[in-house]
């Protein structure tokens, strides 16, 4: 057990920086025409940095989640799954609240739900389905035991 944790200590860290890549990506390419809208407190607050902070609560818990799902079962297909679901997730929201907090305080929309997800709707499929191989290669790799 002790040769294989700073490895997976390892490969959790390269979890988390990937997690991290991933929302960045998605979000400034979802909103990538309001990059220069600025908040109410912030108005010359870069987009990246909202989404930064926005993402680290959902990276914490998606890494959380893998070392729960890397002690409790081998099945990797399942933590792959929803490890890219609670991602997808995670994307939307962290959008919808950057997109509220930077164009609909200004403007007014019908359905601010309709809107957000028609912005981000694309971008979370195809990150979101281009990031599954890699979770489950990466997923394949960590490992907390030696009989695993």
């Amino acid at each position: 057990m002790k040769k294989r944790f700073p490895k997976s200590i390892w490969q959790l860290s390269f979890l988390f920086l990937f997690t991290t890549l991933v929302i960045l990506i998605q979000g400034g390419w979802a909103l990538w025409d309001y990059r220069s809208k600025g908040t109410y407190a912030w108005l010359d607050y870069d987009i990246f940095i909202d989404l930064f902070l926005f993402a680290i609560p959902s990276m914490a818990f998606i890494c959380l989640m893998n070392i729960v799902f890397f002690a409790i079962t081998s099945n990797r297909i399942l933590s792959t799954a929803t490890t890219a679901f609670v991602l997808m997730s995670s994307c939307l929201i962290i959008d919808m609240e950057i997109f509220i907090d930077r164009e609909t305080a200004w403007d007014t929309y019908e359905n601010v739900w309709n809107e957000g997800f028609r912005l981000a709707a694309q971008p979370i499929l195809i990150i979101g389905l281009a990031s599954i191989y890699p979770f489950y290669q990466l997923s394949r790799k960590i490992s907390f035991c030696a009989e695993c």
